[in-house]
């Protein structure tokens, strides 16, 4: 009994000294991200759970909500994304702005849909930023469009799994 106090603040300093080997939140975050694709669909997922899961009309009421409310701010920062660079964010690896799919209807429990796309690409390979964090790598004009057009839906073991696909067909399988 009389060891208990020494016991317990072991116990505190080795709680303490856990949280000492790096940021592992930022890194976790970090990998939802790496490209503006990424970044625009997050910044669009803010927009929807904030507007009855539904998406912004158009790009002037994306960046007009997106750089004046509050809430949206909150959660982007919580993202690590600054949102006083929004219109850097929607520009591809291409050069081009995104293209996106504008007034999307969802829930907070669908599967992973295209919210975004890279005009061109680079390479031959687009790529799309999927609600969830996701990017496809798409190599495939028919398929392109069917995403555009909101045809796609992720399959289930997809659904919410971060970072970047081989193609667009692997994570439809």
């Amino acid at each position: 009994m009389r060891h208990l106090p020494l016991s317990l603040l072991f116990a505190c300093c080795c709680c303490l000294l856990v949280g000492c080997g790096g940021n592992s939140t930022s890194a976790k975050v970090a990998q939802y991200n790496k490209e503006n694709v990424q970044k625009s669909a997050n910044m669009y997922s803010i927009y929807s759970s904030l507007n009855s899961f539904t998406g912004p009309a158009d790009m002037e009421a994306f960046k007009e909500f997106m750089t004046t409310s509050e809430d949206a701010q909150m959660r982007a920062k919580f993202l690590d994304l600054d949102l006083s660079n929004f219109d850097s964010y929607v520009v591809g690896r291409d050069g081009e702005q995104l293209k996106f799919r504008w007034k999307v209807r969802t829930s907070p429990v669908s599967p992973s849909y295209p919210i975004c796309f890279e005009e061109t690409g680079v390479d031959g390979v687009r790529l799309i930023g999927m609600s969830g964090g996701i990017i496809v790598e798409c190599d495939d004009e028919d398929q392109y469009e069917e995403m555009l057009e909101g045809k796609y839906r992720a399959a289930p073991e997809k659904r919410y799994t971060p970072g970047v696909t081989k193609a667009a067909d692997d994570a439809a399988e």
